[in-house]
């Protein structure tokens, strides 16, 4: 057991103290590939999100501008990552901090709550092929397909 001089013992050394015996330390590109494949989920808030990815980058050693980078890749709205964009936050803070009051907690518009937000993501999975909406369209266009097979007309020979 590692003992600790009484005017180091505080939450920060215990915490430094459990990460080194539990938390897995990862290279830089492996935890910049970790940020890159996190994307924001859906009905996920900007906040939890953000937090999700300061997880991840506390697995090895990175840069503000890495996490800058994902947060915003990762947006489920480009439109609204594109606000945050623009004016360039200098770390994820500053990010998250401009766009809640630009795109809103879920970053689909500024007011757009929970039903609206995850609406909204489905419609853009959909035209992707992907989520609820891409697979029930899915689903009834092969049921449409076995109601109603088309008719292959014969050859005239």
């Amino acid at each position: 057991m590692e003992t600790v001089p009484e005017s180091e013992e505080n939450i920060g050394t215990l915490a430094d103290m459990l990460r080194a015996k539990y938390v897995t330390r990862r290279t830089g590109p492996e935890v910049v590939d970790l940020l890159n494949s996190r994307r924001q989920m859906r009905g996920e808030r900007l906040l939890e999100y953000a937090q999700s990815l300061r997880e991840i980058a506390e697995q090895g050693d990175i840069g503000e501008d890495w996490l800058v980078n994902a947060f915003l890749k990762g947006m489920s709205s480009t439109i609204g990552a594109t606000h945050v964009r623009g004016p360039r936050p200098r770390n994820l803070d500053d990010a998250v901090n401009l766009a809640i009051p630009h795109v809103g907690d879920y970053g689909e518009s500024y007011g757009v709550g929970l039903e609206k937000a995850m609406t909204a993501w489905d419609e853009r999975e959909a035209t992707n092929g992907r989520g609820p909406l891409a697979t029930a369209a899915a689903t009834r266009d092969q049921e449409q397909t076995r109601s109603h097979p088309a008719t292959i007309p014969k050859d005239d020979r």
